[in-house]
């Protein structure tokens, strides 16, 4: 069981690294921000995105705490535009990735 755990955990964790985007201010547009994933990775609007903010941690190296979430407003083939869902700040410590 535990064997089944763990390989169920590394997938769950290497799935959400394949659409994980540290944010950077390039990434920021007029119209919303971008996330360089659309539909070829099957993004779709109404889509939430989850904000985390990296903070350094003394025995693990660094921690992530969720921060906000964000929605996919407009899709293309390889991009997204995502809107906040509320107040919060994204800096070069942020990183966003799909539920």
């Amino acid at each position: 069981m535990k064997k089944l755990i763990i390989v169920a955990t590394i997938g769950l964790l290497m799935s959400a690294c394949t659409t994980m985007q540290p944010y950077t201010s390039e990434d920021q547009t007029s119209e919303g921000i971008r996330y360089r994933y659309g539909a070829s990775k099957g993004i779709k609007p109404g889509d939430k995105v989850n904000a985390y903010k990296r903070f350094a941690s003394g025995r693990r190296g660094y921690e992530s705490q969720p921060i906000g979430t964000l929605t996919v407003s407009h899709v293309e083939e390889t991009f997204s535009i995502l809107k906040k869902d509320g107040e919060f700040e994204l800096d070069g410590s942020t990183s966003l990735f799909v539920q």
